[in-house]
């Protein structure tokens, strides 16, 4: 296999990288390293704790009209060279390494941004924040409005309320430079259209430019997640997390909040699953609580056992990830534009979804693009048959079929560790979305494009869901839960990004005008 070399990345002596002082045993409950030298904290300065008497005048003041049109987003997304794409993502990483490892394990919320006050889920929200704030630990959020405000208003207003402070209880894999005392509230922004302004309840805040590092941020150095009801960026960022528990790099335990909303989600996914004789999401979500009752949700998040603040120590971390972000951007600005086929990894050999991927691989081919597949199995190997019809195959970094080809100064065989880097090389440059049925996995990377796609994040693609009878009962439960007269996470056309396709006539309509 021929392996593309890099220079091993060494971190910058910046807020990421410091040179270590003396060492010195801060007072955080976890054991200080006789080889590794600690570095003290700072002496922790908190701002004054924002009035909950002035909430609705805050609220008030909070509100703007909205400064980017989606439109405008879009054509941007369009014009976005790759490698700008990846210098963006490496000044994510490092803003939210820089902050991560100076806080305070937390409890990481996703939720809709468009949760309004006065919905139940709102009241629900805020009832989590403080039953957070009797256990000493802080929420974390996207910064935003709707769930991401609700949670940490309702920790303020709760922890103002308690006569003495309260100190969590220490877990593993906390940063030797985390501030264990620190009550204030968390949160990463991210600058969209009508959500682009920090939440007045969010006191410790950070601003990320896309999606990927914004998602890392929240959910790592946490002891639990809580996910609300929302759109398809909280669906993303819902399985984002599944997969990586299923892959075994997490154990944080993951509680639904809101069981009428995810309840028919959970069933429809359950129903598709079950396909010829095999369960594509087994075990996926059996440790998973949902639940309406904060008390209960806290009690399941302190008393699951393994969990780990960090996953691995913070600075192998670091230099891990900038190895293999430096090596997604190399391989990125390197391919040709494709049609990007994703999931079908777990499908049986003779699944009809696999002889249609097959087809369509081998029209995409003849019409002179290339395909790109990201997982190993059944899948890809289907893409791959089609594909050599023509012989224009292309591989992703994560193709078993990819380990065994032997091309000088090829620039695709290479594998990564982290999923960020890994998806990125997989969902950038492309010219539209095939998705076959798949487990976690494949539902993860879909929602990736529909969230960025849907805010401007990604520029407008044909997205192809082969199988409507798989796809059709998740997507409609989908809608249910996210656009009704109660409530309406998404914009009803949100939805016209999905094809249904069964036939390769199908497929050709869709993809028309995909390569212009």
């Amino acid at each position: 296999m021929t392996t593309v070399h890099s220079k091993r990345a060494v971190p910058r002596r910046t807020a990421t990288a410091t040179k270590a002082k003396k060492a010195t045993t801060p007072k955080t409950g976890v054991k200080p390293s006789a080889t590794v030298a600690r570095e003290q904290p700072p002496k922790l300065e908190l701002p004054p704790v924002p009035s909950v008497a002035h909430e609705a005048e805050k609220l008030s003041a909070w509100a703007e009209p909205k400064a980017t049109s989606l439109v405008e987003l879009r054509a941007k997304a369009e014009d976005d060279g790759l490698d700008s794409i990846f210098q963006k993502h490496l000044a994510d990483f490092r803003t939210a390494f820089a902050e991560l490892r100076r806080q305070a394990p937390s409890v990481v919320f996703f939720g809709g941004a468009r949760l309004q006050q006065g919905d139940s889920y709102y009241a629900l929200a805020m009832s989590f924040g403080a039953q957070l704030a009797k256990r000493g630990i802080p929420p974390k959020t996207g910064a935003g409005p709707g769930a991401m405000h609700a949670v940490p208003a309702g920790f303020i207003a709760e922890r103002d309320r308690l006569p003495h402070k309260l100190a969590q209880q220490v877990i593993d894999g906390v940063s030797r430079l985390a501030h264990l005392d620190d009550q204030r509230t968390l949160g990463f922004n991210i600058k969209l259209p009508a959500e682009q302004k920090v939440s007045p309840a969010i006191e410790r805040a950070h601003e990320i430019q896309l999606f990927a590092f914004r998602k890392f941020a929240l959910y790592e150095n946490v002891r639990g997640v809580v996910v609300f009801p929302g759109g398809f960026g909280t669906l993303d960022e819902l399985l984002e997390v599944l997969v990586l528990a299923r892959e075994g790099k997490t154990r944080d335990p993951i509680v639904l909040a809101g069981k009428a909303y995810w309840q028919p989600i959970l069933d429809a996914w359950r129903t598709s699953a079950e396909r010829n004789g095999q369960n594509l999401l087994a075990g996926m979500l059996d440790s998973v609580l949902v639940t309406d009752d904060p008390h209960a949700a806290m009690d399941f998040v302190e008393g699951r056992s393994g969990v780990r603040a960090f996953e691995s120590e913070p600075e192998e971390l670091y230099t891990r990830m900038v190895r293999e972000l430096k090596l997604a951007r190399y391989v990125v600005t390197r391919q040709e534009k494709a049609v990007t086929f994703l999931g079908g990894a777990q499908l049986a050999s003779d699944d009809p979804a696999l002889a249609l991927a097959r087809l369509i691989a081998e029209h995409v081919s003849g019409q002179g693009q290339a395909v790109r597949v990201g997982d190993d199995g059944n899948g890809a190997t289907a893409v791959s048959q089609g594909a050599r019809e023509v012989q224009r195959v292309r591989w992703d970094p994560a193709s078993v079929e990819a380990k065994k080809r032997h091309k000088k100064h090829a620039v695709d065989d290479v594998t990564f560790s982290e999923r960020i880097p890994h998806k990125e090389t997989l969902l950038r440059n492309a010219s539209a979305y095939v998705v076959l049925p798949d487990a976690a996995r494949g539902h993860d990377e879909l929602t990736t494009v529909l969230c960025q796609i849907q805010t401007g994040k990604l520029p407008r693609r044909p997205l192809l869901l082969v199988d409507s009878g798989y796809w059709k009962p998740i997507v409609e439960a989908w809608q249910r839960a996210m656009v009704s007269e109660k409530h309406a996470y998404i914009a009803p056309e949100d939805m016209e990004l999905l094809r249904f396709v069964d036939s390769l006539d199908d497929a050709k309509a869709a993809l028309a005008g995909a390569n212009a």
